[in-house]
């Protein structure tokens, strides 16, 4: 209960600070908070599955904002960590189509994550094993 109080301050802070960190003023820092408050969002406890299906509609926009900013050539660092966030809140969320992707342009600048460079693999494995046409068994003739 502490860390969900917590949690929800965040999020209040970060759209605070969005007031004062616009992309026109400071894009960075605009991008760094949407990026947090995306993260904050995905973290908060829920009471049902449309509540949890409203923050990751929220930090899904939110990750695609900041990516807006960080470019894969202006920022690949942090381009990668918020593709890789994004896809796999898409995966994770049931939106696999959707995070492939992200998930392999994350993938692209893998050593920019040393330490979600085996994640990033794991779901890129996930999604094709999900996408793959299972063999239909063949009936036996009576």
């Amino acid at each position: 209960e502490e860390r969900a109080r917590y949690l929800r301050e965040a999020v209040g802070h970060y759209k605070e600070a969005l007031t004062v960190r616009t992309k026109d003023r400071y894009p960075v820092d605009w991008a760094i908070t949407l990026n947090n408050l995306a993260g904050a969002l995905t973290e908060l406890p829920v009471r049902d599955a449309e509540e949890r299906a409203g923050y990751v509609e929220q930090a899904v926009g939110y990750y695609k904002e900041a990516l807006t900013v960080y470019t894969r050539d202006s920022y690949p660092h942090l381009h990668a960590r918020t593709a890789a966030n994004l896809g796999m809140l898409l995966f994770t969320s049931g939106a696999k189509a959707d995070a492939k992707p992200y998930l392999e342009s994350a993938w692209a600048l893998s050593n920019f994550l040393p330490d979600q460079g085996k994640g990033l693999e794991s779901f890129l494995k996930a999604y094709d094993d999900s996408t793959k046409e299972k063999p239909t068994p063949k009936r036996r003739r009576p």
